[in-house]
């Protein structure tokens, strides 16, 4: 990689700290990585289409799984608006931490995969955008784990 560029890694990060609030607990890190992959989800599904995004998704799901059991509780839902469900299930079965540091992974692999096919440099762009447009609109960012707290 030519120096300059950004690393999965570090988009991961720039992605995670977009979607992050004032909360700094697991559950509020998984709703993090929740909404920075619905994110991600929206922006590339619109360059590769659904089904092609939906493939995508699926592999790394299968990359990843392994080393994070925490993703068996999460589905992709490939609606008008793409999203992942299952988070309050992945939370209840493997704590908040693990379904945090899973969708961390999993959001690093969905990266690592595009930069593969398509290039850091539009991967980048397309990173850059999906954090301008809320998967949710302006509540996307401080989604909660509604169905646990009843609101």
């Amino acid at each position: 990689m030519a120096p300059g560029r950004s690393t999965e890694g570090e988009l991961t990060r720039r992605l995670l700290a977009q979607w992050s609030g004032p909360d700094d607990s697991a559950q509020a890190a998984a709703a993090a990585g929740r909404d920075a992959c619905d994110a991600v989800s929206a922006e590339f599904s619109r360059w590769v289409g659904s089904r092609g995004y939906e493939a995508l998704i699926f592999r790394a799901m299968v990359e990843v799984r392994p080393t994070h059991p925490a993703l068996e509780e999460i589905r992709f839902s490939p609606s008008a608006r793409p999203a992942l469900i299952g988070m309050e299930d992945s939370i209840d079965r493997f704590g908040a931490a693990a379904t945090a540091r899973a969708f961390t992974a999993l959001l690093e692999a969905i990266l690592a995969l595009c930069i593969r096919l398509i290039g850091d440099d539009i991967v980048s762009t397309l990173v850059e955008k999906s954090m301008e447009h809320p998967p949710h609109g302006a509540a996307g960012r401080s989604r909660t784990l509604e169905s646990r707290t009843g609101s």
